[in-house]
């Protein structure tokens, strides 16, 4: 599965557990973080999201957001940063049926830690009864 056409290529270096990683974002969102991180400029570099103060938005904040956007839409189910990566992993699984484009998309090295994605779900089952 090639990226979108045209899609930026970032590195983003040093991310959890230390890793690089290599991801790719659409042109129109690249430019609109550009903007809005110039607009907001911060002496503490990298910072793209801050407080109507200007400064770094903490990690608590944006859960406690997460959880009234959840609420506000009916989800009961806590909503965590983690759950959000496992359902963008699982349906980029669904849809490529590729685990190691997932795999690498995670930065996981063992592929054994990728497996958790490729759980078998109701609808999964009733698709594949089209093959038998």
């Amino acid at each position: 599965m090639e990226p979108e056409q045209g899609a930026i290529k970032l590195r983003v270096l040093d991310g959890k557990g230390g890793k690089d990683r290599i991801l790719f974002m659409a042109p129109g969102l690249y430019e609109e973080i550009l903007d809005y991180s110039e607009k907001h400029s911060s002496e503490r570099i990298g910072v793209v999201f801050r407080t109507t103060k200007g400064k770094h938005v903490k990690d608590a904040y944006i859960r406690k957001m997460m959880r009234q956007k959840a609420i506000k839409a009916g989800i009961e189910k806590i909503i965590t940063f983690h759950s959000l990566r496992h359902t963008a992993l699982t349906r980029l699984y669904e849809k490529t049926k590729d685990i190691r484009l997932v795999q690498e998309v995670a930065g996981h090295s063992d592929i054994s830690t990728t497996q958790i994605y490729t759980h078998i779900s109701g609808a999964n089952i009733r698709d594949a009864m089209v093959y038998l």
